[in-house]
């Protein structure tokens, strides 16, 4: 098998049956246990979850899994990457800003990766050197408008307030809670910029090559390659990311 050309349309439906779980319990009651402080885990969370493992390893047998919910699974040189419900405590509160992240690495590289949004039907996809996508419509990491939105992934708002002060132009930020749509509409041109940390590896994974397959440049606070141990992630156009880095990696 070759490292390219897994998802085509089979990796598509199963993400999608995935999202119709989601759905099917969205705005319904549903169990929700805190497994942290303020980290929320629900049933929608579980279920999404064991059907994605079951579906994944149909599609590639023998491949290893990373997953949120529970521990690794080792498994051969291919690596499903997977987030059955990114934005939790959205879901919990039945605020529509969720979604699906599954992410294919081989070898430690990140080859496909897939962004679903059950809510409003948008399916982001990249393939590596091959392009991004949003429902089929090839994505480019451009602004769509002049005026920057940066996005902040932190867990408490004092952790980047400092940082707020520092960015050189006038932009309105949000703290949207969930990173890997926050990833999936910085490659699309929806946001300028997100700024992360300390987040895990299925946050990520699947959203760091939709921005670097739609042009974008995503790397940690200190401009290197992000992988699966990187403390920060910073995505941005490359005209924004020359702008900021030099500030964020001397807010480390």
């Amino acid at each position: 098998m070759t490292t390219q050309g897994v998802c085509s349309e089979k990796f598509k439906q199963i993400i999608k049956k995935a999202g119709d779980i989601l759905l099917e319990h969205y705005g319904k009651r549903v169990a929700v246990h805190e497994k942290a402080p303020l980290q929320l885990v629900t049933e929608a969370d579980l279920a999404s979850e064991r059907f994605l493992k079951h579906e994944l390893l149909q599609l590639l047998p023998g491949a290893s899994i990373i997953s949120e919910e529970h521990a690794s699974q080792p498994g051969n040189d291919y690596c499903w990457v997977i987030d059955p419900l990114d934005g939790t405590n959205n879901f919990a509160h039945e605020i529509s800003y969720f979604c699906i992240s599954v992410a294919l690495m081989y070898q430690n590289t990140i080859i496909q990766g897939a962004i679903f949004q059950p809510v409003l039907n948008e399916f982001f996809y990249a393939e590596r050197n091959k392009g991004a996508w949003l429902n089929d419509v090839k994505i480019e990491a451009t602004p769509r408008v002049s005026s920057p939105m940066i996005a902040f992934t932190y867990l408490e708002a004092r952790e980047y307030a400092h940082l707020m002060t520092q960015i050189p132009f006038p932009y309105s930020f949000r703290h949207l809670g969930a990173a890997a749509l926050d990833l999936a509409y910085v490659a699309c041109g929806r946001l300028h910029g997100m700024i992360s940390r300390g987040l895990s590896w299925w946050d990520l994974a699947a959203g760091v090559l939709l921005v670097q397959e739609a042009g974008g440049v995503v790397t940690d606070f200190y401009g290197s390659n992000i992988h699966q141990q990187s403390a920060s992630c910073f995505a941005a156009p490359p005209h924004i990311s020359t702008l900021l880095m030099p500030i964020l990696s001397s807010e480390i």
